[in-house]
């Protein structure tokens, strides 16, 4: 017999050869082979673990005021009745046992693992009892040793985030690195982006305080959402909404532009020198949330934003 109770390739040979010895010519279908056996016995044991469960549910307790012997069954006296009733509509295999024990239950220990644990076991397999006396910490140790986890205090409250939820009207895009100031750029009424220079593995952080490295993001992380709640954006939330190779995509075609992606046109032109444009260039090529708190801007407020990515770049 194998792990689980499930039957071994010799074992279900044996079984034929001995099957196929006493009853070469069977009343009822063809001859009874290896796997026709493994077939029939993976069902059979599929009921008879089914069954176990449903006793094992009581014997470890877990049933309130019910309990079970292998004499006596459920033993079920008459002020039991019509909690018995409405038990067995849910749990109809216990039925047969009203005041009568399963034969097999004690068997079935020998044949699947027992984990029966509770205050009013009668048949828990003496093992596993043992084994869990050994291995299960107190109280306390288990306090001790627990550590914080914020996904499971979520769960607790019931506060769960809501994959489909409106998005906050603050974004910040973080560009991790040590010792590196954060520099804060509003760029339009209600949207600030949160720029940390120089960085190669970048971490967005939006406004649920979780950081998620953009160079390990996958498709999984973001939510699919339903036709019915999908609005359109534009501006800078359009921008920032892109995946990460379609933002960058966009850095780097505008910065393929005259001027290093800085238009004649545009304010820079005048108010910026030679150097401060180099550096302006490379550093979008560098960092593309730096590309984005410029090129998501307002045009009247690219210099402001020019000056403060300036004053924090380290190039």
């Amino acid at each position: 017999m194998g792990d689980g109770g499930n039957s071994t390739n010799t074992l279900n040979t044996e079984a034929a050869k001995y099957m196929a010895e006493k009853v070469p010519v069977p009343e009822k279908g063809g001859p009874k082979t290896a796997s026709s056996i493994r077939t029939k016995w993976s069902v059979t044991l599929r009921k008879l673990k089914a069954l176990h469960n449903e006793i094992d549910f009581v014997v470890s307790g877990r049933a309130s005021g019910f309990t079970y012997t292998n004499d006596h069954g459920f033993n079920i006296q008459p002020h039991q009745e019509h909690a018995w009733e409405g038990y067995i509509q849910q749990h109809p295999k216990v039925k047969p046992f009203k005041h009568v024990g399963w034969p097999l239950y004690d068997r079935m220990h020998e044949i699947i693992p027992a984990k029966t644990t509770g205050q009013y076991v009668f048949n828990a397999s003496q093992a596993t009892s043992a084994s869990q006396a050994t291995t299960t910490p107190s109280m306390s140790q288990s306090e001790s040793q627990s550590v914080p986890n914020s996904n499971a205090d979520s769960q607790a409250t019931g506060e769960v985030e809501d994959p489909f939820s409106q998005p906050q009207e603050t974004q910040e895009v973080q560009t991790m690195q040590a010792n590196s100031p954060s520099v804060a750029v509003v760029v339009d009424e209600g949207v600030t982006v949160r720029v940390m220079h120089s960085a190669p593995n970048s971490t967005v952080v939006g406004s649920s305080g979780r950081g998620t490295p953009l160079s390990k993001r996958s498709s999984s992380d973001e939510f699919e959402t339903p036709s019915t709640k999908r609005t359109k954006i534009t501006g800078p939330e359009a921008i920032l909404s892109e995946p990460s190779p379609e933002r960058k995509k966009r850095a780097q075609g505008l910065l393929r532009e005259s001027n290093g992606g800085i238009e004649d046109s545009d304010i820079f032109g005048e108010e910026l020198t030679d150097v401060e444009k180099a550096t302006l260039h490379i550093l979008f090529s560098r960092d593309v949330t730096a590309a984005d708190a410029y090129f998501s801007a307002d045009e009247t407020m690219h210099l402001q934003v020019a000056r403060v990515l300036l004053a924090s770049a380290r190039i």
